[in-house]
């Protein structure tokens, strides 16, 4: 952690900054240090002066660590909102482009339009508002410049407000980002990227491939794991702010962490009715050795962020909530957690703690898919009357079964192939009666495949997802196409794995990767194109894995409702998932 007598990083670092010299006040504003920039011009924000006193934990994130000569390329801030990251950020843009530490400029990125205009208007406005001397005279407008919502010449370098929207391209198949192209910047602002795109964070970082600076930075609350910022942030060294109380010495161990050590951390004052007609908290984060209050920061040497994985070089990540805050009563946060508003507790999770939350209903767990595994090991072959699904790619995802009834399965047979050869092998094995394909990315070799399996008497569909909760599932016999609500059959897969409606081959290899890759999706809030919030599912989790298996299992649930069911005899399912 940076320390006061070596880097100002408070209110009365101006007087250290003053005794330098031209030169050296000149060296120490042109290294980076936004915050000594900040200070020293007494830029003023909504809330008032600058200042980090209160948010000392902001001091590494501005600085970067103190046994590094620059901060990390790469920093992400997983954090409950309301915390400064986001400010703080956009304070080291302006900084570094009136500099010149960003020559090519910087792209603050934000979910949509709407937010773009907000973000201006909220947090670069005022600042240029405010800060004439410091920021507003460097900002050049009318011919040879340009001041707008989106698009700010700041010296000779540009702010770039853009939206991560992305549309269809010309040809319908893929999406591109008309605000991204034609720019060339040396940093980016991904700010609440789980509300974003996958591939406008690729376009983005596509932006600096000119820079020889290249920082990127992520910032979000959280919503679910191992998706968005919780899996940018597993990414990083795993950092965690940590507090010395007294009676510890050297000993990093001994430290408190109020996210880490969260609820146990947590005491309340013996006078906590007196303190809450004060106006003060009732209760305090507690040393986990001794007991007693241990502050945010209480001096040099008193607070450091400490990473779980200091191997990782390069890629800083913070995560951080409300407990640790000068702002926020930690009783309040218990009590929240403890009875969540509303029953809400994914809520208290990610808007208090800072930390990701997935419910049953939003996202699968590998024990409860595994769940449904029985002790039969998966046949040759198969009299039929099977259904299947065909998920394609460089390698194709198969899974053959039987409908029991009405909303029961019995899956046969799961496993990767390599061509619609080897799938057409496998159709005729397992007695494949009807079965649904990928129609993407290999149209014309799906279709082939289609027209080959009609000649043997086998109905192969070739499935189309779409945003539309009108169109639930809709075959249509002229074009040989299924278009289905890409929620709902997701929707309709998670209940099927979840309430036990299916018979899977008892564990190996195939099933626990098939396991794994159903798990690699959740369910989360977005918005539409006229901005009202819908629920759609993503990848998360292994992204080199995806979810292929999932996508897999929805298109066998399609064509198993088109295959007449067969009874299954002689098995009791296993209840009691097998870990060995």
């Amino acid at each position: 952690m940076p320390q006061t007598a070596e880097i100002p990083i408070t209110p009365e670092s101006k007087a250290y900054f003053e005794s330098k010299t031209s030169e050296e006040k000149a060296k120490l504003l042109a290294e980076g240090n936004a915050c000594v920039w900040a200070v020293y011009h007494k830029l003023k924000l909504q809330s008032g002066p600058f200042s980090l006193k209160g948010r000392e934990y902001l001091m590494e994130w501005i600085y970067g660590p103190e046994n590094k000569k620059r901060r990390a390329r790469k920093r992400c801030a997983m954090k409950a909102p309301q915390d400064g990251f986001s400010i703080s950020e956009a304070i080291s843009n302006l900084h570094g482009m009136i500099t010149g530490m960003f020559r090519q400029g910087v792209l603050h990125l934000l979910p949509t339009k709407a937010a773009v205009e907000e973000f201006g208007k909220a947090k670069y406005g005022p600042l240029i508002a405010k800060n004439r001397a410091a920021i507003g005279r460097y900002i050049k407008t009318g011919i040879k410049g340009s001041d707008s919502a989106s698009l700010k010449q700041i010296g000779d370098a540009f702010l770039y407000l853009r939206s991560a929207t992305l549309s269809a391209d010309a040809g319908g198949d893929g999406k591109t980002s008309v605000p991204l192209s034609n720019i060339s910047v040396d940093k980016v602002d991904f700010d609440e990227i789980e509300l974003m795109d996958t591939e406008s964070i690729a376009l983005a970082i596509g932006r600096m491939g000119a820079s020889e600076v290249h920082e990127e930075v992520y910032i979000a609350n959280p919503l679910g794991e191992d998706s968005g910022i919780d899996l940018i942030y597993k990414q990083s060294d795993m950092r965690h702010w940590h507090r010395k109380c007294s009676c510890v010495g050297g000993d990093l161990s001994a430290w408190t962490c109020a996210e880490l050590d969260f609820p146990d951390c947590i005491k309340e004052y013996p006078d906590a009715d007196e303190r809450e007609r004060e106006g003060k908290h009732r209760g305090f984060i507690a040393c986990k050795k001794c007991g007693k209050p241990v502050p945010i920061w209480a001096g040099p040497g008193t607070g450091m962020w400490i990473p779980d994985k200091p191997s990782v070089i390069d890629f800083e990540g913070y995560q951080k909530g409300h407990l640790t805050s000068n702002f926020h009563d930690p009783i309040t946060i218990l009590k929240e957690f403890e009875d969540p508003p509303y029953g809400n507790l994914g809520g208290v999770y990610r808007m208090r703690l800072g930390m990701p939350f997935s419910s049953a209903e939003d996202k699968l767990r590998e024990n409860v898919v595994l769940a449904n595994c029985g002790n039969h090991i998966m046949p040759t072959k198969h009299s039929g009357p099977c259904a299947m699904g065909l998920d394609v790619g460089i390698i194709k995802h198969i899974i053959i079964g039987t409908r029991l009834d009405k909303e029961r399965y019995d899956i046969v047979r799961v496993a990767q192939i390599k061509s619609f050869d080897d799938a057409y092998d496998m159709c005729l094995k397992y007695g494949v009666r009807f079965g649904v394909v990928d129609i993407r990315p290999y149209e014309d070799s799906a279709r082939d495949f289609q027209k080959k399996c009609m000649a043997k008497g086998i109905t192969i569909f070739l499935c189309q997802y779409n945003d539309s909760p009108v169109q639930e599932q809709d075959f249509n016999d002229n074009t040989g196409v299924v278009k289905t609500y890409r929620t709902g059959i997701f929707d309709r897969s998670h209940r099927v794995l979840s309430n036990g409606w299916i018979i899977l081959p008892r564990q190996d290899s195939a099933i626990k990767k098939f396991a794994q890759q159903c798990c690699n999706c959740e369910k989360y809030p977005t918005q539409d194109r006229i901005g009202a919030t819908v629920m759609r599912y993503r990848v998360c989790g292994n992204l080199r894995q995806g979810d292929h298996y999932r996508n897999t299992l929805n298109y066998f649930l399609l064509a198993a409702g088109r295959t007449p069911t067969v009874k299954k005899k002689g098995f009791i399912r296993q209840t009691v998932c097998i870990n060995e």
